[in-house]
C-alpha cells in the first residue's frame, strides 16, 4: 500500500519537475510573486494573500495563493490553486481551493489569549474572474466570482446540508518583479 502511494506521488510530481527544469526567455519577463488584499472573496469577509506563480508558457501561468482572513471571532485561512490565461496585462483567472475557518475558544481565564478551535467544516471555494497585472510587475487588480460550497453557510435550517453560496471578491495589490540576474562576467587568465 505504501509503495503504491509513493509511485503515484512520483508519477504526479514528475511532470511538474520536468517543467521546472526548462528555461525559456519569457520566464524572466513575468513577475512571479504578488501580495494583495482581497475584500470578501475566499476569506469570507476579507483576507491578505501571498501568491507564487509558475510560468509554463507565454499565455498560461499557474500559481498557489495562501492567505489569512481575520475576524472578530473567526480566523480563516484560504488556500487556492489558480491558473491565469492571457499573454499581456489582462488575464482570465480561475481556480479552486479550500478555506479553513478557525473559531475562537471561549475562555473563562483572562490569562489564556489566542486559542483557536480546529475547523469543524472545511469550505470548498471556486474562483473565476478578471485580473489586471502588468507582466513587468506593479499594481494588480482582481474582480472575482468565488462561490463557497459547504455546510450551513447562510441558513440555520441548512446546517446539516451542503449549500452553494454565491460570493464575490475584489483585490488590490502589488506584483513583485524579480531582480534581473547579474550579467555574465568574463574571467581572463593571466
Amino acid at each position: 500500500m505504501y509503495q503504491k502511494r509513493l509511485l503515484l506521488l512520483i508519477a504526479l510530481a514528475l511532470p511538474v519537475y520536468s517543467l521546472s527544469q526548462t528555461h525559456t526567455p519569457y520566464r524572466d519577463e513575468y513577475s512571479r510573486n504578488s501580495g494583495f488584499f482581497e475584500l470578501l472573496g475566499t476569506g469570507f469577509s476579507g483576507s491578505l494573500k501571498l501568491e507564487r506563480r509558475w510560468i509554463t508558457n507565454e499565455s498560461w501561468q499557474w500559481g498557489i495563493q495562501v492567505g489569512i482572513g481575520p475576524g472578530t471571532r473567526q480566523l480563516v485561512i484560504p488556500v487556492s490553486a489558480t491558473v491565469l490565461y492571457g499573454p499581456e496585462s489582462h488575464h482570465l483567472e480561475y481556480g479552486a481551493g479550500l478555506s479553513f475557518p478557525f473559531t475562537a475558544k471561549v475562555n473563562t481565564s483572562p490569562n489564556i489569549i489566542g486559542q483557536w478551535n480546529r475547523p469543524e467544516e472545511v469550505v470548498f471555494h471556486g474562483q473565476v474572474g478578471y485580473r489586471y497585472q502588468p507582466k513587468k510587475g506593479g499594481f494588480l487588480f482582481r474582480l472575482m466570482y468565488t462561490p463557497l460550497i459547504g455546510r450551513g453557510l447562510h441558513r440555520e435550517e441548512l446546517v446539516d446540508r451542503f449549500a452553494w453560496h454565491h460570493w464575490v471578491g475584489a483585490s488590490l495589490g502589488v506584483a513583485i518583479k524579480r531582480k534581473d540576474p547579474a550579467p555574465d562576467v568574463e574571467i581572463k587568465r593571466l
